[in-house]
């Protein structure tokens, strides 16, 4: 009876999955203990927060196992960029905006990326170029942190806070190691542009049929698009990334079906922008979309340049749409904005933080003062909610001081200097539509961060780190493509000069 127990415990399963390598029953049960261990662990979690429901991470947990069976590593990103996108959705979002629960898939697909590469033997993470300055800000992050908490910040509210900027640098090479083919990225950027109007036609529909009256003429602002994103300042971030992508598809397709797909799929997302009345998503765009203009059509920059006046001054005198971004434009109106009084009150206190604390700034999981606009105190207890500052210059520079913003503004610069280098090279368009769209997405997404803070959001963030991941991939491809047309010309080259 005990022999024929143990027979079947370890009796081979047909078929054998790729990833785990499951080889017996036995294996097979103790990977359902493990999983029914995190599970426990969460629900426990949750009815401390009191935010998600156990259910939810079922079933991300059901079809991730269920993607890891069937198809390969790469495709976990389809599963990832889905809860990103509907994260505020009625299925994620209940009492507050958790943005701890995207850390928590993050760490989940790690653990899968992990698992499946040692499975491959196969490296975890290869070699890059920005390996350096990565070990220099992961090292600044650890002094931080042991240096917040020497401060008397709660350990809780010190965590939260620094691993977001590191998570979206793990996102990043996440990607650069999963990702191998060209059809992967193209396939992935596709889909974001699908997510892209899925949310672009939720928030629209939410918006006329909720508010009509917030679009009738003369209306400043009576209510803002939020859609999935759950706030409008989020929300145009997402746009900011997807705008000048698509746009850049449509002006690299050849033939002229596919340029007017992908024209008439930017209209939604576009209007959307309008609609979620952000003056620096707004302008940042329409900036990143000049810019990409007259690189493409380089012959004809002045009548780009005319015609994009034209849009301009034609914007500039309606007061239906853009009535908040124009206010940019009134210094009296401008000053009667609750938003930007507040936040110029803020900045002067930022400022004063950083002259008092310019190399270690005041640490990180702060409380913001009661008393004091844009100052901070010690906080020995958690609190719910360790909101960005209105600045991602401000939020790095106030708590963590230049040895935190340095190295995190070298690697952006030594990645957006990589994609020059690719916009430069590349003579192929199904390369050149990734560098050149990829760059637009940079340029309407970073000049945001002077004045909002979506980079530490973790939706905007995550869609910004899986770009610039597939970007440089998409450059590493190419350069190999390359490599291998210009061998046989080596070739012949060095049998002559033998």
């Amino acid at each position: 009876m005990k022999t024929s127990i143990f027979k079947r415990l370890n009796s081979p399963i047909d078929p054998i999955p790729k990833v785990f390598r499951i080889g017996n029953l036995r294996q097979a049960l103790a990977l359902g203990l493990i999983i029914l261990l995190v599970v426990i662990s969460y629900s426990s979690l949750s009815c401390i927060e009191g935010s998600r429901k156990p259910v939810v991470f079922l079933i991300f947990l059901g079809a991730l196992l269920f993607m890891l069976y069937r198809f390969e590593i790469s495709d976990l990103f389809y599963l990832f960029l889905a809860f990103v996108f509907f994260l505020g959705s009625e299925c994620f979002y209940k009492h507050s905006y958790n943005y701890d629960n995207v850390h928590i898939v993050l760490l989940i697909v790690f653990l899968a990326f992990v698992i499946y590469q040692t499975s491959h033997k196969r490296p975890i993470f290869q070699a890059t170029e920005f390996d350096w300055i990565v070990l220099i800000f992961l090292s600044v992050t650890i002094f931080e942190a042991a240096l917040s908490f020497w401060e008397g910040n709660y350990w809780y509210n010190i965590f939260r806070e620094l691993i977001t900027y590191p998570s979206g640098i793990l996102i990043f090479f996440i990607v650069i190691n999963a990702i191998s083919k060209h059809s992967q990225i193209d396939r992935l950027i596709k889909f974001i542009f699908l997510l892209t109007l899925i949310v672009s036609f939720m928030g629209l529909v939410r918006y006329f049929k909720f508010a009509p009256e917030m679009v009738r003429l003369s209306t400043y602002v009576s209510h803002r698009i939020g859609s999935t994103f759950h706030n409008a300042n989020i929300l145009a971030g997402l746009f900011e990334l997807t705008i000048p992508l698509m746009v850049v598809y449509s002006l690299e397709a050849k033939e002229w079906k596919k340029r007017l797909f992908y024209l008439l799929i930017v209209v939604p997302p576009t209007i959307s922008l309008v609609f979620t009345y952000s003056r620096a998503g707004f302008f940042s765009t329409l900036f990143s979309l000049f810019i990409l203009l007259l690189l493409r059509f380089r012959g004809k920059s002045i009548i780009i340049i005319i015609l994009l006046l034209v849009l301009i001054a034609g914007l500039a005198t309606t007061t239906t749409l853009v009535s908040r971004q124009m206010f940019l434009f009134n210094y009296e109106m401008l000053l009667a904005d609750p938003s930007m009084r507040g936040r110029v009150l803020q900045y002067i206190g930022y400022v004063d933080n950083i002259i008092h604390h310019p190399i270690l700034g005041v640490g990180w999981g702060v409380a913001e003062s009661p008393e004091q606009y844009g100052y901070f105190v010690v906080s020995k207890f958690p609190i719910r909610k360790t909101s960005a500052l209105n600045s991602m210059v401000f939020d790095q520079m106030v708590k963590g001081g230049l040895i935190y913003f340095i190295p995190f503004c070298i690697l952006l610069f030594l990645i957006f200097r990589k994609n020059l280098q690719f916009i430069r090279q590349v003579k192929d368009s199904r390369y050149s539509r990734i560098a050149l769209g990829v760059f637009g997405s940079i340029l309407a997404f970073m000049p945001h961060q002077l004045v909002d803070n979506t980079m530490k959001r973790s939706q905007p963030q995550s869609i910004f780190w899986i770009l610039l991941g597939l970007m440089y991939v998409a450059f590493k491809l190419y350069q190999k493509e390359q490599e291998k047309k210009n061998l046989p010309e080596k070739l012949a080259r060095k049998e002559n000069d033998s």
